[in-house]
């Protein structure tokens, strides 16, 4: 995933930090290559690596950043959902993985934010229209009243589009190069804008880090 205006890069670090994540990062693909030379795909505890702390946000990181969701439940698990956006773009962000294994990662972020902002707009909309409301139609309600603008309404139903291509049987062409990175940036970008929408309408804080 290409870095953005802001994200620190090797060409605008400081020379010694520069250095010292080169090494690090050298230093971490040659351990897990090791391991992965000696135990192959066995499922060996052993070389069970240990994941970065400090990356993944907690449960109640989570709860907070959907602090506008008005169902308890419906908050704590949209706050459970962040933490597994976490583990897929941390892949993105800090591995190389390429090509169709990078694609159906990106595949699997699209499903799950898909399925957050669904969340999203029910809990906006509870009790308010049928549960048959098609999220096509909620977006367009949000748009009515002003709650979001055209650009974000077309973006929204594009990672909808998106999002109901996960049934593989119904899928009616190859997903070869199906995905690419820049869909992980369009749905991050537009979760993160129905959250911050919905964030401002619920008055309440918007969180520091978003999906």
């Amino acid at each position: 995933m290409p870095p953005g205006p802001d994200t620190p890069t090797l060409d605008n670090m400081p020379s010694f930090n520069a250095r010292e994540l080169a090494e690090a990062v050298a230093d971490a693909n040659s351990a897990l290559q090791t391991i992965q030379d000696l135990v192959g795909v066995e499922d060996i505890g052993a070389a069970r690596v240990r994941f970065p702390r400090g990356y993944l946000r907690t449960s109640h990181q989570g709860r907070q950043l959907f602090a506008c969701v008005r169902r308890p439940l419906v908050q704590t698990n949209l706050g459970y959902a962040a933490q597994l956006s976490d583990v897929l773009t941390w892949l993105l962000m800090r591995t190389d993985l390429a090509a169709i294994a990078r694609d159906m990662v990106v595949k699997t972020y699209l499903a799950l934010t898909g399925g957050m902002a669904e969340a999203l707009l029910i809990d906006y909309f509870h009790g308010e229209t049928g549960w048959r409301q098609t999220f096509s139609s909620r977006v367009t309600r949000l748009l009515e009243r002003q709650k979001i603008d055209k650009l974000l309404s077309g973006e929204l139903k594009r990672l909808w589009d998106m999002r109901c291509r996960q049934h593989v049987f119904e899928i009616p062409d190859s997903e070869f190069y199906a995905y690419d990175p820049d869909d992980h940036l369009r749905a991050q970008a537009a979760i993160n804008a129905l959250i911050e929408a919905r964030s401002l309408d619920a008055g309440v804080e918007i969180a520091a880090r978003a999906v």
